[in-house]
């Protein structure tokens, strides 16, 4: 399943494995809701062993926000966030 707002900013990036009870209880529709919300984009896929892949890009500082309105819902119970962030670096170098 991916996700994408109609205006794309690719800031930085988050790849996690997301494990718990995040299988059969909304995770990415949440996830995918909540990334629009937040004009993030990604994608996320259930794996075999009950945990979820998670990668976004956008705003690093939006990437917080993401996991706490996922974690809204009654039923997803986030056990662990297990993964990278990688931000983007700003050069102000004079010209």
């Amino acid at each position: 399943m991916s996700f994408a707002p109609e205006r794309k900013c690719a800031l930085g990036f988050l790849q996690a494995n997301i494990t718990g009870q995040v299988q059969g209880v909304g995770f990415r529709y949440r996830a995918r809701y909540a990334a629009q919300t937040l004009d993030l984009t990604g994608w996320a896929q259930n794996e075999d062993d009950g945990s979820v892949t998670l990668e976004v890009q956008g705003d690093p500082d939006k990437f917080l926000s993401l996991f706490a309105m996922i974690q809204k819902s009654d039923y997803i119970q986030l056990a662990s966030a297990a993964g990278w962030v990688s931000k983007p670096s700003v050069s102000t170098s004079a010209a």
